[in-house]
Parts: C-alpha cells; sequence; structure tokens
C-alpha cells in the first residue's frame, strides 16, 4: 500500500492542506512561424515564467539574422532562406548617390561620399557589421563626386572617381580587401566627365572605363575611353571611341563594359532623342584594349529609355544586350530578338517567358552572371492613392528556361512607409550558396540606406 500511496502523491501537490493539479504549460512565444513553431516562454527555477523568450526558447535552429542556407525559416520572420539586412545609412548630400560597391572577403567595400562631399570606401558583412574602419580621400580637391567604379582585377579592384566639374578622372589600386595601395592620382581628360562606368577583360588582366559628361551640367555628344592594366598603368586614352549618332539635346550614357577576352571588350551606350514619338537606341561596339574598333556597332531602336545594360558573353563568345522592360537577346547568327514585358505585377510562373512584371515606376535593374545563366535584380516603386511602397525582387534565367527565384513582391519597407525611389545598385554571388542584392533609397524623411537582400539559391 505504500508504494501505491507514493504513486498518488507524485502526480499532485499538496497545499494548504489540499490537492493542487499541476500548472498549465507557459505561454506561446511571439514568434511562431518556421523554426520557432510551438516555441515557449521558458520557466524559471523558483517555478515563474520569465519574461522573454530567448534564442534558446526557440531551439537551435533558431538565429536572429537568418544566414543559412538550409531549408528552413530560421529567423521565423515567415520567409525561408531570405532574409534583408540594413548595411549602413548613405551619407551623401545628394541623397543615395554616388554608390557602388563590389564584393571582398566575407562581405562587401563600398565606394560612397560623406555629408561634406568626400569620398570614402566603408567595409560590411553580409550581415551589416563593420569588418574594418572607414577609409576617407581626405586630399580631395576636385569637388562634386558624380560616380564611382570598382572593377575587379587579377591583382585587386581598380577605383575610379568621376568629378561633375573637374577634366580629370581619379584612380586608386586597391588590394583583394579593398584597401588602398596608394593615394588617389589623376588622369586628365579632354572635358569633365562625371559619368563613369568600368569592366574588366576576361581573365582581369585590363580594364576599359568608358566616361561620359553629366547630362545636368552639358549635353555629352562623346564618350571616352581609358585602359588601364592591373596596376593601373594606363594603356590607351583618354579618347572619343563613341560619338552621339542622332540629334537633340538628351541621353547619351555608357554602360558598363564586358570584358570578352585578355584584351577585348564590348562597350554599349544608351542614346536618347527628342523627337516625338522620341525612339531610343541601345548601341554596342566591340573595342580592343587599344580602343580600336574590331567589328561592326550593333543598335536596337526602342520607345524604352528607362535603361539597359550588357550580359555577360554566352559560351559562343556573343555579349547579349538587355533593356529594363524588354528582354533583347541575340543569337549565334546576330538576329536580334525583342520581347514586349506586360505591365502587371503578378507573380511570374516557371514556365513562363517573361523576366519581368510590375506596375507603376520601373526604377531599375542590373544583371550578374551564373553558371546557371544570367539573374536579374531588380527594386520597383509601387504607387497605391495612400502612399508609396518600395518592392524588390529577382528573376533567373537557365539553360533549361527561365524560373523565377522569389515567386511573390517583398517589401523591404512596412506597408504604408513613404519613400522616395529605390535603386538596384547590384546583384552578386557573394557566397556559392546564396544570391545578394543591394538595393539604396531614401526615405520621404530620415537618411537614406543601402539595404543588402540574400537569396538561397546555387
Amino acid at each position: 500500500m505504500s508504494g501505491f500511496g507514493l504513486v498518488l502523491l507524485s502526480s499532485v501537490s499538496l497545499a494548504s492542506g489540499g490537492l493542487r493539479m499541476p500548472s498549465p504549460p507557459p505561454p506561446l512565444c511571439p514568434l511562431q512561424a518556421g523554426v520557432c513553431a510551438g516555441s515557449r516562454y521558458g520557466q524559471l527555477p523558483d517555478g515563474t515564467i520569465a519574461l522573454k523568450c530567448t534564442p534558446s526558447d526557440y531551439g537551435p535552429n533558431y538565429e536572429e539574422h537568418e544566414s543559412r542556407c538550409d531549408g528552413m525559416d530560421n529567423d521565423c520572420d515567415g520567409k525561408t532562406d531570405q532574409w534583408w539586412t540594413p548595411l549602413t545609412v548613405l551619407e551623401s548630400p545628394h541623397g543615395n548617390w554616388p554608390l557602388t560597391y563590389t564584393t571582398i572577403p566575407g562581405g562587401f567595400v563600398i565606394a560612397t561620399v560623406n555629408a561634406a562631399g568626400i569620398p570614402f570606401l566603408r567595409y560590411r558583412d553580409l550581415q551589416g557589421l563593420q569588418i574594418r574602419p572607414d577609409v576617407t580621400f581626405n586630399d580631395w580637391n576636385a569637388g562634386f563626386v558624380r560616380s564611382f567604379s570598382l572593377a575587379r582585377t587579377a591583382n585587386g579592384i581598380l577605383l575610379v572617381i568621376a568629378s561633375r566639374y573637374v577634366a580629370a578622372t581619379y584612380w586608386s589600386p586597391l588590394d583583394s580587401d579593398g584597401l588602398p595601395l596608394h593615394a588617389l592620382q589623376a588622369i586628365p581628360l579632354p572635358f569633365p566627365a562625371g559619368f563613369v562606368r568600368s569592366g574588366a577583360s576576361s581573365d582581369g588582366s585590363r580594364v576599359l572605363h568608358l566616361l561620359t559628361g553629366d547630362g545636368a551640367v552639358d549635353y555629352p555628344t562623346q564618350i571616352l575611353g581609358l585602359t588601364q592594366d592591373a596596376a593601373g598603368n594606363v594603356i590607351a586614352g583618354p579618347a572619343v571611341v563613341m560619338n552621339k549618332a542622332h540629334d537633340g539635346q538628351d541621353r547619351f550614357i555608357a554602360l558598363r563594359p564586358v570584358g570578352t577576352a585578355p584584351d577585348r571588350f564590348v562597350m554599349a551606350a544608351l542614346e536618347d532623342t527628342n523627337h516625338s514619338p522620341a525612339p531610343a537606341y541601345l548601341r554596342a561596339l566591340p573595342l580592343s584594349d587599344s580602343l580600336q574598333p574590331t567589328g561592326p556597332e550593333r543598335t536596337i531602336q526602342t520607345f524604352s529609355d528607362l535603361g539597359a545594360t550588357l550580359l555577360p558573353p554566352s559560351p559562343t563568345g556573343e555579349v547579349p544586350m538587355f533593356y529594363q522592360d524588354r528582354e533583347i537577346v541575340t543569337s549565334t547568327d546576330s538576329t536580334v530578338f525583342v520581347r514586349l514585358v506586360p505591365d502587371v505585377l503578378a507573380p511570374v510562373p516557371d514556365t513562363s517567358q517573361v523576366w519581368l512584371q510590375a506596375t507603376a515606376w520601373q526604377i531599375s535593374t542590373t544583371v550578374a552572371a551564373s553558371d546557371q545563366g544570367p539573374r536579374l535584380a531588380w527594386a520597383a516603386l509601387q504607387y497605391t492613392s495612400e502612399t508609396n511602397t518600395y518592392h524588390w525582387g529577382v528573376r533567373a534565367s537557365g539553360a533549361s528556361g527561365q524560373r523565377n527565384l522569389d515567386p511573390a513582391s517583398g517589401e523591404l519597407l512596412s506597408p504604408g512607409t513613404p519613400v522616395n525611389q529605390p535603386f538596384a545598385v547590384g546583384i552578386s554571388h557573394a557566397r556559392p550558396d546564396a544570391w545578394t542584392v543591394l538595393v539604396s533609397y531614401t526615405p520621404m524623411a530620415g537618411p537614406s540606406e543601402l539595404d543588402a537582400v540574400t537569396w538561397c539559391a546555387p
């Protein structure tokens, strides 16, 4: 009988001469999506409930800031294997530009300007944490910085800074970690060229820089070319490599060139006209490292002037051209195909032959290469009667056809948060199992910001 009595007493407790039934389980934690499903507040040694849930309450797969590509929603935000991180506040007195970046071991080096308009380099990892202190070019005396370029070379990185008003461009070699190897050096130009776009040759031994005037100051009619080797020694230029072909005081701007061989490039320019209706022209020209044409110019006329880029070369060496609201590809026989994109915001099914769909403003796009085909990143501002909301997305194209990496648009800002135009700064394979898109934006109130949006995908 004594044994039976012990069993009874183990299932209840004595209190004030009576019996007390077991307490209910602790309440559920605030986060319940993903790996946090079913998690509960912890119970302290004195039997009371903890005031907040801790990472240990959420379990071993929980991460406050998701960073794993493991098929799980580790930060419990309802999104599996994708996350966004604020990288840095942008201090430029002119909004969220000038700005560019490239990848370095462990994260990014970001070229931008501080509140005084002085150029500097900032170093951030994929979680937005500082890798090393900023490097500021305190001896800068060329006034308004209009743009930067960072081109990866066989030796490291070449940094170029373009001034809006000064007839010179400024450069410095960076090591593979993005640290300057010497002070900025000036290369005289025949005229001020505030926009610079740079691309390395196929082996990184040379870099082609394309420089154009700033349309806010004048109406450029010429594009300058300049080639350097990986150490920064000038090979050729600066020299005019393309003249405006159509009349009208409109945009004539160089795009980022691509390298097709150790000493060969394809340059491109986007040219507007002021005719009505006003066509725009995407012009591409192959160049040697001595800035001499190596083939005929290719031109595509369109009525869109929102943006364009050159896709990385195909295995056949062809360099396709891409327009922001139209997909432009070239076959091996150089036949041009243009595919219109509907003005509808909707998920793109895997079988679709459309890369990009959006309403309202299609702000910017950027393209990167992968062994499974190019990736297209985009940022768009969707207008409603109440507010503007900020959307981002990624499309991918592989050998087996096109697919949508992210079936639905995401929102970096909460719905109803007013913002100015966002810009997709770039897309990079910052880690082998994920893609990261850098997007900058300016809130209606407050400083500009640079964010990183990461998707797990090969």
